[in-house]
């Protein structure tokens, strides 16, 4: 793309700052979130606990059981194999309800009557090995002879690679909150309206694309194309820039660079990279653990370095966890299926570096490696006390 004239760009912002959906857009973007105020859209696990709250008619919410009947309306009138009966859900009584958080490392459980209703949540990732096909086993090994449903709830309701699971989309949640907020919101409690509105407008508008504001979007971007573009171009560029600063530095240091994009400078010491299992992980060349440095963590306001065990490969997985264990044997790393470690954050902006002098640059980069160099050094030490195991593991098929 030819690089506009300042007069042309002036005249082009002049159109954008007076354009009534600008102002519109930065309203709505303006108000607060709390779910966005918490940075949970995406983390799968915070949903299910959102889910696993609404489906309990025994909660705070005010709804009783009335989404969790029309969700469960929603997956037997879908499901292939059940033999229950709608009707008999009306006459399910709320203190009989139970409803479990990751038990048996399943997402939501949900206990009545006779039956059992496994929930199994995908909001960015997907599934992984034979995980669905793991959670069937599991669950009819701890539950006998009651009568098991199996849900898959994704984003666009996709295909779950096991038969025995009803496919079921965020669009179904959505409607049927939507709703539940439209009829029964006067009754309400104020702070439970905003809460469920809050969860809508993340949902309409983070997570399925089809809000007010993506809609805005979409249309002021259709209508100042050529301004966004530019400036779009020239965000492109610095995060490009500065990511090849970050890769230098790995590479300097004697470490090999692994799966990468556009915003993350992912790597492991080479010792480490002679090691590391392969297999089936959430990463484009597969490794089951790699240092990450995040450029434009927090919406691109902070840097962040840390190091991660992907999911994917179990057996691999169980190990690396057992390594770290020995090595903070009192911490918890946040989530389920992407364990992170010796997670540090710098203030940075990747738009105000690239335009700051080479040296500059450097200098900001080799500081922040220093600090984190030594966590580097302590897992690699630790990983390598089991070099054995995991070259057995990285060497066996799956």
């Amino acid at each position: 793309m030819s690089e506009l004239s300042k007069q042309h760009l002036e005249s082009l912002y002049k159109e954008f700052i007076s354009d009534r959906d600008v102002a519109r857009l930065e309203s709505l973007l303006d108000r607060p979130n709390i779910f966005k105020a918490l940075r949970i859209g995406h983390y799968e696990i915070r949903h299910s606990n959102f889910l696993s709250w609404l489906l309990s008619p025994t909660e705070n919410h005010g709804l009783g059981d009335l989404f969790f009947k029309r969700f469960l309306r929603k997956v037997y009138s879908r499901s292939q194999g059940s033999s229950y009966s709608l009707i008999d859900l009306e006459d399910v009584d709320l203190p009989e309800v139970v409803v479990k958080r990751e038990f048996l490392n399943i997402d939501i459980i949900l206990e009545f009557q006779n039956q059992v209703v496994v929930i199994e949540n995908k909001i960015r990732s997907k599934e992984h090995g034979n995980q669905l096909l793991d959670y069937y086993q599991k669950a009819g090994e701890e539950y006998g002879k009651k009568e098991l449903e199996f849900v898959y709830l994704t984003l666009a309701g996709d295909e779950p690679s096991d038969s025995n699971y009803t496919a079921i989309s965020y669009e179904s949640v959505d409607s049927i909150l939507s709703e539940l907020v439209h009829i029964h919101g006067e009754n309400l409690s104020p702070a439970v309206r905003v809460y469920l509105n809050d969860y809508l407008s993340l949902l309409k508008n983070d997570i399925m694309n089809n809000g007010e504001v993506y809609e805005l979007s979409k249309k002021i971007y259709k209508n100042h194309r050529l301004l966004l573009d530019q400036l779009f171009e020239v965000k492109q560029d610095s995060t490009s820039l500065i990511k090849t600063f970050f890769e230098n530095q790995v590479v300097s240091s004697g470490c090999v660079i692994g799966s990468s994009s556009r915003t993350y400078v992912r790597f492991l010491p080479k010792e480490l990279d002679e090691i590391i299992p392969k297999r089936n992980s959430g990463w484009s060349k597969n490794e089951s653990f790699l240092f990450e440095i995040q450029l434009n963590y927090q919406s691109g306001k902070k840097l962040r370095m840390y190091c991660t065990i992907a999911p994917g490969d179990n057996e691999a997985k169980e190990v690396l966890k057992k390594c770290f264990d020995q090595l903070l044997p009192d911490f918890k790393p946040p989530g389920a299926q992407w364990l992170t470690y010796f997670d540090k954050r710098w203030k940075f902006n990747v738009e105000e570096y690239a335009l700051k002098e080479v040296h500059e640059i450097e200098k900001f980069i080799s500081e922040k490696w220093t600090e984190f160099w030594p966590s580097v050094e302590k897992v690699t030490q630790e990983l390598l006390k089991h070099k054995e195991e995991l070259l057995a593991i990285r060497n066996a098929k799956l």
